[in-house]
């Protein structure tokens, strides 16, 4: 019984030692340690309203540098005092604007340089002349050019040769053939494979003829062979209509010029038909006399 006794005494006083002690005050010392709280809540409301404003202000005077998201930030090279490969990329691309804007300036200077010598190199070129009769022949573009006046008005004359280049070239039978009332210039279609040097040939002719003596010559084959002959007249040196010409260009050498009746046959072979046609132009402008 006396052990039952002590420990219910035992648990009872540990009892007592687990309960809260509280602290009885009254209604006066409730009211002042309330008011003391309050004081203390409002002084810190306004230390924070305090430091609110003065941040604000700092940032009006001083606005913050924007920062890029750290995603869109470029690293930062080790070891350079807080200077970015960014900066160096930056610095780097304003040297290469700068480089091509000066290789892009010097490339335009150069040109500019090279366009005015060749003006001038043009300006002062002089080009090969003849004088011939009185008249002079100066060579450019390949070709020799001279003036040719009748009844007040010039003829600008375009040949590849000149007249001393043609003077050799033979004219054999009568030094008085003239053009009819009409004319043909004709050709064989089967004495060559190449018909260009015939072709300058004839153009040069009907030019000349046309421009100096108003005569349309008319483009003629001695034989209706050939496609192209299909829709031309068929004319030959002996077949000529009345009152008509003929101007008969002939494949084969030497280069010369028969004239008999009223044909005149211009013979060579590639450019020699050429120079034997424009011997016959130079007579008919009177530039080279007959002999």
């Amino acid at each position: 019984m006396e052990a039952n006794r002590e420990l219910e005494g035992e648990g009872v006083a540990e009892d007592k030692e687990r309960q809260p002690s509280y602290k009885i005050m009254t209604v006066e010392e409730f009211e002042q340690e309330k008011a003391d709280m309050e004081k203390h809540a409002q002084a810190a409301k306004e230390r924070q309203e305090q430091a609110a404003k003065e941040a604000a202000e700092r940032a009006a005077t001083n606005p913050p540098t924007p920062q890029k998201p750290a995603h869109l930030e470029k690293p930062v090279a080790a070891g350079t005092g807080g200077t970015g490969i960014s900066e160096a990329a930056e610095g780097s691309g304003k040297d290469n604007s700068t480089r091509y804007f000066l290789i892009i300036a010097a490339v335009i200077v150069v040109l500019t340089v090279a366009v005015f010598s060749i003006r001038a190199l043009k300006s002062e070129q002089k080009y090969e002349t003849v004088t011939y009769n009185g008249f002079v022949f100066e060579q450019y573009a390949g070709l020799w050019n001279t003036q040719w006046k009748q009844d007040g008005q010039l003829f600008n004359l375009r040949l590849h040769y000149n007249p001393y280049q043609v003077e050799n070239v033979s004219i054999i039978g009568e030094e008085g053939w003239s053009a009819g009332e009409s004319m043909f210039i004709t050709f064989d279609p089967e004495e060559g494979e190449k018909f260009s040097y015939t072709a300058l040939a004839a153009a040069e002719l009907s030019l000349s003829l046309n421009n100096a003596f108003g005569i349309t010559p008319v483009a003629a084959c001695t034989e209706n062979i050939t496609a192209g002959c299909a829709s031309r007249p068929v004319v030959g040196c002996g077949s000529a209509p009345a009152n008509s010409s003929v101007i008969y260009l002939k494949e084969g050498s030497p280069a010369e010029i028969t004239l008999q009746g009223g044909c005149a046959t211009i013979q060579g072979r590639g450019e020699e038909l050429v120079r034997a046609a424009e011997k016959a132009i130079y007579q008919w402008y009177g530039i080279i006399r007959a002999a």
